[in-house]
């Protein structure tokens, strides 16, 4: 029993809410995470669907950002992947998304997009893995498109990543002959903007980036946030990040140092949620579920009805907690350099 599951292996269960076992009182939604993964399939996919982690130390009043995170989840019990709000969330308008993502990225950093058949090439500008890739389009066959980036990025000496939105025997195929297995499935989030959750309470000053200072500042804690060089992140800070009202950088800060920012990027009827990075240091207090909030809000307009965004395993059951359902999964290859 679901029940027996809880209290025996995670926690224990109080008026419906998961209070884990823990010693520390700031175990949070990633900590949560991580117990599950001992977990088999089916308990992990019905403790998953509960979405919630409350430690017991976390029921007075300076811990709503736990609590507003339960809440949603267990309004969110039972709910198929795939639907949010009551309704079905269609997944082409998340890829179209997400592609538009990379073109801005591509533009501001001034790298390359190119179409060539059955896909698309993206050179974001970025010496980075995973920066460099082809998304497959919608078709059965994936060759031409995987053919065509090969020469294309081997001629430059590049690494790059295949992106898919279903299962690829092409890239599969492709991927083997150069000693390359699929990562990870990587799922595709989304929540009717009306489903937002109400600002935390956080010592967080939101802003969005408004000059090349702001965007310095985002640069220097997104490389921070995801262990990488600050250097590589640099083609971000420059004007063209600025020069279209779609595409927002989004910064947190704690007594003036920006430790947690967001991208937001507004195409067609949805506001998609990018480069999502905490600082060390300032993790497990609410500002990954409040810089995320503050991208959708400001990155929405009034033809906006949904928003959209790719989680990776330890910011799966933050997002799930604010609200997000699964509705498709990207199937992953990454390539080196040759």
């Amino acid at each position: 029993m679901v029940g027996e599951v809880e209290q025996g292996e995670l926690g224990a269960v109080d008026e419906g809410r998961l209070i884990p076992r823990s010693s520390s009182p700031l175990l949070g939604l990633q900590e949560f995470a991580q117990r599950l993964q001992g977990l088999g399939h089916d308990r992990t996919r019905t403790l998953y669907q509960r979405r919630a982690c409350v430690p017991a130390s976390a029921a007075g009043p300076g811990s709503l950002p736990e609590l507003w995170m339960c809440r949603r989840a267990f309004l969110a019990y039972g709910r198929l992947d795939g639907e949010s709000g009551g309704r079905r969330i269609d997944a082409r308008p998340a890829h179209h998304n997400h592609q538009a993502f990379w073109r801005q990225l591509a533009r501001v950093c001034g790298g390359v997009v190119d179409e060539v058949s059955g896909g698309l090439l993206i050179t974001t500008g970025i010496s980075a893995a995973g920066f460099t890739q082809l998304h497959c389009g919608d078709g059965v066959d994936d060759t031409r498109a995987i053919a065509s980036a090969a020469t294309y990025f081997d001629r430059r000496r590049l690494g790059w990543r295949i992106i898919s939105e279903r299962p690829s025997p092409a890239a599969d195929a492709f991927a083997a002959r150069r000693g390359v297995a699929r990562e990870p499935l990587y799922p595709v989030m989304a929540m009717p903007v009306s489903g937002t959750p109400p600002p935390l309470e956080t010592p967080l000053a939101l802003t969005t980036a408004g000059d090349l200072a702001d965007l310095r500042a985002f640069v220097d804690c997104a490389a921070a946030g995801y262990r990488m060089d600050p250097a590589l992140l640099k083609p971000i800070a420059g004007e063209r990040a600025l020069a279209d009202d779609s595409l927002r950088f989004h910064l947190g800060r704690v007594d003036g140092r920006c430790v947690a920012v967001s991208v937001s990027v507004r195409h067609a009827q949805t506001v998609g949620v990018y480069f999502v990075a905490v600082r060390r240091g300032y993790r497990r207090r609410g500002f990954g579920a409040t810089i995320t909030g503050h991208a959708i809000r400001e990155g929405a307009d009034d033809n906006v009805d949904t928003a959209v965004l790719q989680a990776t395993s330890s910011g799966y059951p933050l997002y799930a907690g604010m609200g997000f359902a699964k509705i498709a999964d990207y199937h992953l290859w990454d390539l080196p350099a040759r």
